[in-house]
């Protein structure tokens, strides 16, 4: 079957707040939203914070002598010999003349662990429920290894390579015992663990991985199985050997928190997934171009009854979201009257015009028109599946 939908309406921009806002202080979180489940409120509403990797007008990442590095994902690899290691993809300016960000990445050179003075390779990373699980052996010795997770990673320091025009610039990121505070939600079906995680790139202040518009530090994420475009939010999924990291604020953890799961589920329910994450973004159109407004409650109502609201109906609706005949997920539909910023140009530049539908693909394919959802019958909105889309 070739879709399930997410269903969006913008309800309003108040302070009614998500339940993982509200403070708790502790190092490590856990948020499971078993599925059918809306703790708080009971309208299945929540509250936006808009960026993908990032709260909208956060930060990830870390300067690194004076340009920004950006690591999205660690990659479990074997080489030509046999023998694993670890290497990280992601976006900087590093080398850039004129300040351009580009698709970025080196290796996990070593790590530290405890007191003790030798290195160890780091042969592996993964997650167990989101709690990272790192696999390191001595240096000198590969035949005993062993895993570093839970209370442990306190003592764990990982130095990754920066790349530097044809040099590298080492890199540690480590967890800490200080950080920003969350809410707790305990599922042990489906929980978030979250970390403080900083960089110390050798300067007088380490810095925190992950920053809200704020400025205040924010949790990291890890997430197996998935490796997420860092511009567009495309989703790629059964990829055991990548453990992508984000921001507890950003859109793939959020809709993590929200129930929608990431990992081993069929195929319907990772359109479910990457629909989400456009439909926090309102990205219509499924690209880099986005229409939120941090701070929007939005209600959510879904065919797997994962977040179900009453509010949503088809004079409220802003979009219908799903995988569209082209394969693309994105907006299936919006209602032009009901869009998050009404405003904002497409593209999003002085020659661009207001959003009514059109869409322009980064990728170079062919311009397309979303239609009023208002005006659509089910066998209109998706391209199979139809007898499974809720109606409203």
């Amino acid at each position: 079957m070739k879709s399930l939908v997410v269903v969006v309406v913008v309800s309003s921009i108040l302070g009614c707040l998500d339940a993982s806002e509200e403070p708790l202080t502790s190092r490590e979180q856990e948020i499971g939203v078993k599925p059918g489940h809306c703790p708080d409120p009971t309208d299945c509403s929540v509250a936006n914070g808009g960026g993908l990797y990032a709260e909208q007008g956060g930060h990830i990442g870390a300067p690194v002598i004076g340009a920004d590095v950006m690591v999205a994902r660690f990659i479990n690899v074997i080489d030509s010999n046999g023998v694993p290691s670890v290497v990280w993809e992601g976006r900087s300016n590093l080398g850039s003349s004129t300040g351009n960000y580009g698709d970025s990445g080196s290796g996990v050179a070593y790590a530290q662990f405890g007191t003790a003075t030798p290195t160890y390779h780091v042969l592996s990373i993964a997650e167990n429920f989101t709690q990272p699980v790192i696999t390191l052996s001595a240096s000198d010795d590969g035949s005993n290894p062993f895993t570093v997770t839970g209370a442990q990673l306190l003592d764990l320091r990982l130095i990754v390579s920066a790349p530097w025009h044809l040099l590298t610039f080492p890199v540690t990121l480590y967890f800490a015992s200080e950080g920003p505070t969350a809410a707790v939600y305990k599922d042990p079906l489906h929980p978030q663990h979250r970390y403080s995680m900083f960089i110390d790139e050798g300067g007088p202040t380490p810095v925190p991985f992950c920053k809200l518009a704020s400025a205040q530090p924010d949790y990291v994420v890890f997430q197996q199985g998935i490796s997420v475009d860092t511009l567009t939010g495309k989703t790629t999924f059964d990829r055991e050997d990548t453990v992508t990291i984000s921001c507890s604020t950003g859109a793939i953890a959020k809709v993590h928190a929200w129930g929608y799961q990431y990992r081993n589920i069929p195929t319907n329910y990772q359109t479910l997934f990457e629909a989400a994450i456009h439909m926090k973004r309102a990205s219509y159109c499924g690209d880099i171009t986005t229409y939120t407004v941090a701070g929007t409650n939005i209600s959510i109502d879904d065919v797997a009854g994962i977040r179900q609201s009453s509010f949503v109906t088809n004079a409220t609706v802003e979009a219908r979201w799903g995988r569209a005949s082209d394969g693309k997920v994105r907006a299936l539909c919006v209602n032009t009257t009901k869009l998050r910023r009404p405003g904002l140009k497409y593209p999003p530049t002085s020659t661009g015009l207001p959003f009514l539908g059109d869409c322009y693909p980064d990728d170079g394919s062919a311009p397309f028109s979303l239609k009023e959802c208002g005006t659509l019958t089910p066998s209109g909105t998706v391209v199979s599946d139809a007898l499974s889309l809720k109606l409203l």
